[in-house]
């Protein structure tokens, strides 16, 4: 079954809009048409042609606030990648001051120790 009966059949199955339901019918090859398929009455084609509209409508509808939504926040989220990596390069920046001072406190503490010592030594003699 294609896709395309299957919808139709789903749409005048799940139309519940007029007080007409429609019908819709299977017919096997052979047996008043010339090919196996779904058909239905105009009452039903004309709620499955109103359904298809209604649901282009709303798809439009839909794709145009998606397309809004998306004009609004893709400047948003540039801007916050842009602060993100800001802070980023911040803090990477804070890091490696950070080991450079960690680093030089350490040299400067062993030289402490050094002198230290050799003032120990030197007061022992």
């Amino acid at each position: 079954m294609s896709k395309r009966c299957l919808t139709m059949i789903l749409l005048v199955l799940l139309t519940t809009s007029s007080a007409y339901g429609g019908e819709v019918i299977r017919v096997p090859q052979g047996w008043q048409a010339p090919t196996e398929g779904y058909f239905m009455d105009r009452p039903a084609a004309e709620e499955v042609g109103i359904a298809l509209q209604e649901r282009r409508l709303k798809m439009w509808t839909f794709e145009a606030a998606h397309q809004d939504l998306r004009a609004e926040l893709i400047p948003k989220v540039e801007t916050l990648e842009r602060q993100l990596k800001d802070i980023t390069d911040r803090l990477n920046n804070e890091r490696t001051v950070w080991k450079k001072e960690v680093v030089r406190s350490k040299t400067s503490n062993i030289l402490w120790i050094i002198a230290a010592g050799a003032a120990g030594y030197a007061v022992r003699r």
